[in-house]
């Protein structure tokens, strides 16, 4: 290539040097009237960013052009300057890849003085006959020869938040071998004093700071600019992330703001599907998200559960029969609604399939339902080994998006603060507790698949000292649902039988199993739509089913909610089905909620104290029983004849003391103490009251007793159907069903066989 002529060199950059100074200032282009207000500042800040003049700068691009020249001038014969030329390409060749400081020429400097006077003649001179190059030369002099000081290039990327409220700066590490670390988190005590940082890079490789503090206060300001407006926050969290606020469009019930995350995808607040960068980081509205590795304070227990935006259900290996050629990812969704739905039915043998469908799908209006009603329920399926709950609760999880097969062991991998952790690091989506077995659960564990249902933890130590916050609820799985009442009436429960399950049904889901993510993910990108629906659903329940309590109507009603909402947002199950699956519901939730009834405390101890007295182990002097007048039939039973009411009085003190040594004996002991009985006991339509004075027993003396109607009582009376009691007339061997246990005590009392004297209170 033939060498340019000098003369023309000079010339061309006498030109850019009018074209620059004749053009528009780089810092007035936001202004220039062509721009937005929000285009300026965007513009605007990062002209500051791109301009910016390094305080610690590191040998690159720029530098190397600087070699050239240098070499250029060195290369000139007829200069005297050329010896020094070629010095100073020599010196600025060594801080290749390197950060360097430069020390200027100064006036008044002794050892610096005749240098600097020499190199300022030059300039002057050199100026004075245009001499551009020369010009360049003198000034670069003047401003000192570069000392490297640090063998590596850092380039911030962007800063952390991390959930604690501490910022790590994300950073990729060059060094002048060639060795490369991406992505790699500075600390900021590691980044705060040069030893401290040392250490740091020592544990990163062959990274060398070669300086002391200064340099390092000029690097911390550097990489300051180079963060500015790239803020990140850390996701510590798999599910949905709330950004504050409500997605207001007059349109009905406001869906709460969020975005949910996934571990292939992410999607924002509308159901848009957000796009990472090539570090990973989500940006939606100017600001920063990116999904950890792993949860707080250890791996995500689960896994990441995956969504696969990009598979289509028309890429599925298998078709509807009858899907004809035109159909959109919305009919087929709608097909697979239905197959699914009936095919899930089928294997579990009911509506319990239903049931537990929306169980799983109330996760994606999870946010919604917990901020409106404060409560939000699991999910509890039991049965026999071989039953198929482990199948069917995979199943489950596969909505949304997890992939495990099994769930997390209950009793022996899992620690009250692994339960406590892992409710924390999967928000609004499902955690899966499996091998549940009501003995070998200790009480801490039941107390937090209690709090999953209101959320509710008390505080606990953490290593970063951050609270843990309970964000969702558990699928439950095992032999055996909880004997703890208060437990069972958070959980809507499903029964899982060998005997109901269809191996026909069963391939069909088990074919198909890959693919059930994608009713989850159509809910995450019409949420909007979707949680409105789910939303009306559960108001429409609550105001329409009676006789249950409010507990137990919201715990199955939002699993309704859910279920019938996807079906009214694909239109993919006609209002009889609806009104089918409600009807059944209804009746499963009531005899859900009589179970959780009798399962009380208070009801556990009256059935404690029948079992003590048909043992022979209470003295029947400790009770009386008065009867009230026949009335013209049993309560809410005109067609059963005549009725006769009782009530039962007994002394307190004397029946605990007799039942405490009775469950010793069987190694038991009773659920209740003698205060908490009375209390629990208050509260219900039965009581007449703990300070009423009766004649019991044989004696004369009255005693302080405790008296409750049996009419009223759910170990009383119990309301039968007419036909119930036809068929107990017919053979009345098989005794009459609407007497409970409690008339055990009033059979024996009023059979005369009082023997016993007053016992002592």
């Amino acid at each position: 290539m033939p060498q340019i002529p000098q003369d023309i060199l000079d010339e061309f950059w006498l030109q850019v040097e009018s074209i620059i100074e004749a053009s528009l200032p780089v810092s007035q282009i936001a202004q220039a009237g062509h721009f937005t207000d929000e285009e300026e500042q965007f513009i605007s800040r990062e002209v500051r960013r791109l301009t910016y003049e390094p305080r610690l700068p590191n040998g690159g691009a720029r530098e190397r052009k600087m070699v050239e020249r240098f070499w250029r001038l060195a290369r000139r014969r007829d200069w005297q300057g050329a010896t020094r030329a070629r010095m100073a390409a020599i010196e600025w060749e060594k801080v290749d890849g390197w950060y360097y400081q430069r020390k200027p020429l100064l006036p008044d400097s002794k050892r610096s003085e005749a240098e600097y006077e020499s190199y300022m003649s030059v300039r002057q001179s050199a100026h004075a006959n245009r001499l551009w190059e020369q010009k360049w030369f003198a000034e670069e002099m003047l401003k000192g020869l570069p000392t490297p000081v640090a063998n590596f290039r850092m380039d911030c990327k962007f800063l952390l938040h991390k959930p604690n409220g501490d910022i790590e700066r994300i950073v990729n590490l060059r060094n002048t071998l060639g060795e490369v670390r991406k992505l790699v988190a500075l600390d900021s005590e590691a980044f705060s004093t040069p030893s401290k940082f040392r250490i740091w890079l020592n544990n990163k490789g062959g990274f060398v700071w070669d300086t002391g503090e200064r340099p390092m206060n000029a690097l911390q300001i550097d990489v300051a600019n180079d963060s500015a407006y790239r803020h990140v926050d850390e996701i510590v969290s798999c599910g949905w992330h709330p950004l504050g606020g409500r997605m207001e469009d007059g349109v009905g019930f406001s869906p709460l703001k969020g975005i949910w995350f996934f571990g292939d995808c992410v999607y924002g607040p509308n159901g848009e599907l957000l796009e990472a960068d090539d570090m990973g980081v989500y940006w939606y509205e100017d600001k920063g998200y990116l999904l950890s590795e792993s949860g707080r304070e250890s791996k995500f227990l689960q896994g990441k559960p995956n969504l696969k935006p990009n598979s289509l259900l028309s890429e599925a290996p298998w078709q509807p029969d009858t899907n004809p050629s035109e159909w959109t990812e919305s009919d087929l969704m709608r097909d697979f609604m239905q197959e699914f739905s009936e095919r899930l039915k089928q294997s579990v043998g009911g509506y319990d399939g239903w049931l537990m469908m929306g169980s799983g799908l109330s996760f994606a209006a999870a946010p919604e339902i917990y901020a409106h009603y404060g409560q939000f329920p699991g999910l509890w399926v039991h049965g026999e080994a071989g039953s198929g709950k482990s199948t069917v609760v995979d199943w489950l999880m596969r909505l949304s998006g997890f992939n495990l097969g099994k769930g997390l062991d209950l009793p022996k991998n899992m620690t009250p603060t692994a339960m406590l952790m892992a409710a924390e690091m999967y928000s609004n989506l499902p955690v899966w507790l499996d091998e549940y077995r009501d003995s070998e659960v200790a009480p801490e564990k039941l107390a937090i698949l209690r709090s999953g249902f209101m959320r509710s933890l008390q505080g606990k130590w953490t290593p970063d000292g951050l609270q843990r916050e309970m964000k969702t609820n558990f699928i439950v799985s095992g032999e055996s649902t909880s004997s703890d009442a208060a437990t069972r009436g958070r959980f809507p429960y499903v029964q899982m039988a060998e005997s109901k399950r269809s191996a026909e049904y069963i391939q069909w889901m088990r074919d198909r199993r890959d693919w059930f993510f994608v009713f989850f993910r159509y809910l995450v990108q019409n949420r909007l739509a979707y949680v409105r629906l789910v939303m009306e659903a559960i108001e429409e329940w609550c105001q329409n089913v009676s006789g249950i309590p409010d507990r137990d109507r919201l715990v199955h009603g939002i699993a309704y909610a859910a279920f019938t909402g996807l079906c009214r947002l694909l239109r993919s199950h006609p209002a009889s089905a609806e009104l089918s699956f409600r009807e059944w519901l209804i009746g499963h939730a009531r005899s859900a909620a009589s179970d959780v009834k009798s399962e009380l405390n208070v009801n556990v101890w009256w059935e404690e104290m029948v079992t003590c007295f048909r043992a022979g182990e209470l003295d029947p002097a400790y009770f009386k029983v008065e009867e009230a007048a026949p009335i013209p039939h049993p309560p809410g039973a005109p067609n059963q004849g005549q009725w006769t009411s009782y009530n039962l009085y007994f002394a307190p003190k004397s029946v605990i003391a007799e039942m405490s040594i009775y469950l010793a004996k069987q190694h038991n002991k009773s659920v209740l103490k003698h205060k908490d009985i009375r209390d629990q006991a208050s509260k219900n339509p039965y009581w007449l009251g703990c300070a009423m004075s009766k004649r019991i027993g044989a004696g004369r003396e009255t005693t302080s007793c405790w008296g409750v109607s049996l009419d009223a009582h759910p170990l009383g009376y119990r309301l039968v159907s007419d036909e119930e009691y036809e068929a107990y007339l017919v053979d009345p061997e098989q005794g009459d069903p609407r007497k409970g246990p409690l008339f055990t005590i009033v059979h024996k009392l009023i059979g005369g066989q009082l023997q016993n004297n007053v016992p002592g209170i």
